[in-house]
Order: structure tokens, then sequence, then C-alpha cells
């Protein structure tokens, strides 16, 4: 009897360590999964991130463009006709240069 009861408890305890090396290697498996899609979460976060950036500064560029042609075309617009007369004939308007241009 004692030696069944033995064998059995050997073998209990040979499967709860089974058992529970199982559950750790399952746990560590899970967890280094869960690692895994956090970094590549956080990697499109920081993707998404940049792009806004990217398209933020090509809208802040345009804004400053659009500003820039208006401003100047109204500078060139403003100029007196004896002014408009020295200007190369590329900044004249309705010169073939301008349109060229």
């Amino acid at each position: 009897n004692y030696l069944l009861y033995l064998i059995c408890s050997l073998f209990l305890n040979a499967l709860m360590h089974r058992e529970a090396h199982l559950n750790m290697n399952h746990q560590l498996e899970c967890r280094n999964e869960s690692i895994a899609i956090q970094a590549q979460q956080l990697e499109n976060e920081q993707e998404e991130r940049h792009f806004e950036d990217v398209c933020d500064a090509y809208r802040q560029y345009a804004t400053f463009m659009r500003c820039e042609r208006v401003n100047r075309v109204a500078r060139f617009t403003a100029l007196p006709q004896s002014q408009k007369n020295v200007l190369p004939l590329s900044l004249r308007e309705g010169t073939k240069e301008m349109q060229d241009r």
C-alpha cells in the first residue's frame, strides 16, 4: 500500500510539475506575443503620427506658397508704370517670357 501511495504521489507530482511548466511556457509565449503586438501597435502609432506631421508640413507649405504668390502679384500690380518698365521681361505682365516662366 505504501509503495502504491508513493508511486501515485510521485506520478501526481510529476504531472503537476509538468502542467505548471506548460502553463508557465504558455504564459511566456502569450507575454512575448503580447509584447510583440504592443511593439507593433506602438510602431504603427508612431508611423501615423509621422505621416500626420508630414501632411501638416505640406499643408503649411501650401498655405505659405499661396500667400507668397498672392502677395508677389499684388506687389507687382501696385508698382507704378515707370518701375514696371524697368522690370525684366519675365516679370512684366502680358509678355511671352512671363507666360513661359
